[in-house]
């Protein structure tokens, strides 16, 4: 007869070798789960990143897209003013001489109203446009009320008749090409 502690030992080892596979075995797949869950966490951190960026870089294109779509609109409006107040004052300045009692009230009325109406136009001008362009529409606008003033002094004659379109051509000419140099335009 075999003695009872080596079967008794025996089944203890075959008990406890079971046991311990089965404990190893759930350690070694708990690490595994674990190591799979951390690189999905730093897959899914990347992937987040990626996105966030992407919507910053995004989000910066269309601030930039808006700025540039701002900066053309003040310009826009601003020239379009003084288109209007050139196409009214024109025919004043060129017929100036021509009339010895000067332009009448409501021409110069007009015409201040158009001046009033370029200095409206600046204040987006100076938010979203650049300093050379500021200061050639505040030149510019000088220039277009100087002009009224002149009309309405009655100044207006020969020499200060060509003073006023040579002010206003070349005025008118810097701030045409500040815009255009503002907005990359050739």
């Amino acid at each position: 007869m075999q003695p009872s502690w080596t079967v008794l030992a025996v089944a203890f080892v075959g008990v406890a070798g079971t046991l311990g596979a089965a404990v190893f075995t759930q350690v070694w797949g708990a690490r595994r789960e674990d190591r799979r869950w951390r690189q999905e966490q730093a897959a899914e951190g990347q992937r987040w990143e990626r996105q966030q960026q992407e919507r910053r870089d995004q989000w910066r294109r269309e601030d930039q897209l808006r700025r540039v779509q701002q900066r053309q609109e003040a310009y826009t409006e601003f020239l379009l003013a003084v288109a209007a107040w050139a196409s009214a004052a024109y025919p004043l300045i060129l017929d100036g001489g021509a009339q010895p009692s000067g332009p009448a009230a409501e021409d110069l009325t007009r015409l201040g109203a158009l001046v009033d109406q370029a200095e409206a136009t600046r204040v987006p001008l100076r938010l979203h446009g650049s300093e050379e362009m500021s200061a050639a529409s505040e030149e510019l606008c000088g220039v277009m009320m100087a002009a009224v003033r002149a009309f309405a002094d009655g100044a207006m004659t020969g020499e200060h008749v060509d003073r006023v379109l040579l002010d206003f051509r070349r005025t008118s000419q810097a701030a045409l090409a500040h815009a255009r140099a503002d907005l990359d335009i050739a």
